[in-house]
């Protein structure tokens, strides 16, 4: 008959396990996740799950949680000592948020004793697990007064709300690991981690990639803007310490796969722009020796356009299109090709090539309203005085592929 968790918890048969989180473009070891264990009379180890599940049915959840913590406190204390800057990351049961008033928890208390300032702290809340905002947000304002700080835990799974983020206002935002799972080869995760980690930026919050297993998924995270990470790929939980030593190996590998794909966007960055120029070139030809209505029959039927090509169309310089789109590949649904006098004014690449000293501008990434592909701009203003305009080329651009 297996032991109740009760007696575990007299018995103080709890450990704490430590998973190192990293700063990968810092090469440093960041901070601490405290993971509790059981430990049964049989010395074999109760997994969390089935620890906090059986802790539920007992009615000691929040013995079990209480204990938990302060003993991760206490494990953590001689790793303080070595390193005053080094956080611990204390997660809970955040549905207890609901149930406990303030005053009852003792964080405060034990870090007291121990010695350890509150901004050495990090505590993780899983903010789908609170049904009341009120409760979440008064727990969160309450102990980010006392100096700790706070971590959206497993966000991007289950019901986490964006709504949420306004109340939490965290210091750090933990994405899921179902989010980092094989992303390398999940375009549409990729997306939404760039949105997260370009989220976190805009308002204040490191951003941090649990669960990650490969350097492949490393790298991907590090791509879309994330700097922080825990997983399996660089370290198990252990009881013992893990030196940076011991991780040197795996971060200068994610660097320098890192460093390659960097080099690869620019290559890939250098030959568009030789392209459009190549392009460019026989455009202006053209406009010179042909009357305008003649421009588009001679474009189509040009043997030099590249396969990739979106569509090109001619600016003034107050924004006003001259003459028709230039459609090289078909559009779909809603979208269609600006017509004769359209206004591109107030569009990026309009504004930016009117105002570059160098006479050019290449866009991000952006939808094309004119097909709805996924597309980049080249535009680049020619002739002179009042012959002066603008000629846009877009590129259509491959889904997951880098660019800068």
């Amino acid at each position: 008959m297996r032991d109740s968790i009760r007696s575990l918890i007299e018995e103080d048969r709890l450990l704490t396990l430590f998973q190192p989180i990293l700063s990968v473009s810092g090469k440093k070891i960041f901070g601490l996740e405290a993971l509790s264990r059981g430990l049964a009379l049989d010395g074999s180890i109760v997994p969390p799950l089935e620890l906090f599940g059986r802790a539920k049915e007992e009615g000691v959840d929040l013995e079990l949680d209480a204990r938990a913590r302060q003993k991760a406190i206490e494990r953590f204390l001689p790793r303080f000592h070595q390193n005053p800057h080094l956080l611990l990351f204390l997660n809970f049961e955040s549905r207890l948020i609901d149930e406990i008033p303030l005053e009852r928890y003792q964080f405060a208390k034990w870090l007291s004793e121990a010695g350890i300032p509150p901004k050495n702290i990090v505590l993780e809340v899983k903010e789908d697990a609170i049904e009341k905002s009120e409760h979440l947000e008064a727990f969160c304002l309450h102990f980010k007064s006392l100096g700790f700080n706070i971590a959206l835990d497993d966000f991007g799974a289950g019901n986490s709300s964006f709504d949420r983020i306004a109340l939490v206002r965290p210091d750090l935002i933990k994405i899921d690991k179902s989010l980092i799972r094989d992303v390398d080869k999940n375009y549409f995760h990729q997306q939404i981690i760039r949105a997260i980690a370009n989220m976190g930026s805009n308002i204040g919050a490191l951003v941090l990639a649990e669960g990650v297993e490969s350097k492949e998924e490393a790298l991907e995270c590090l791509k879309r803007g994330i700097s922080f990470f825990q997983g399996f790929y660089f370290a198990t939980p252990s009881q013992e310490s893990c030196a940076l030593s011991e991780l040197h190996d795996k971060i200068e590998r994610v660097g320098e796969a890192l460093e390659a794909s960097i080099r690869t966007k620019l290559q890939r960055r250098t030959e568009l722009f030789y392209k459009a120029e190549e392009i460019l070139s026989h455009i202006e030809k053209l406009i010179h020796h042909t009357p305008a209505e003649s421009w588009k029959e001679r474009l189509l039927g040009s043997p030099w356009l590249s396969l990739r090509l979106e569509a090109i169309y001619f600016l003034d310089m107050r924004g006003r299109q001259i003459g028709e789109t230039i459609m090289f590949q078909e559009t779909r649904s809603f979208f269609e090709p600006a017509q004769p006098e359209s206004d591109h004014s107030l569009k990026e690449y309009f504004y930016l090539t009117k105002t570059a000293l160098e006479k050019a501008h290449l866009t991000k990434r952006y939808i094309s309203l004119a097909s709805g592909n996924i597309c980049r701009t080249y535009a680049k203003r020619v002739g002179k005085e009042e012959e002066e305009m603008i000629i846009c080329i877009d590129f259509r651009e491959r889904e997951g592929e880098e660019t800068i």
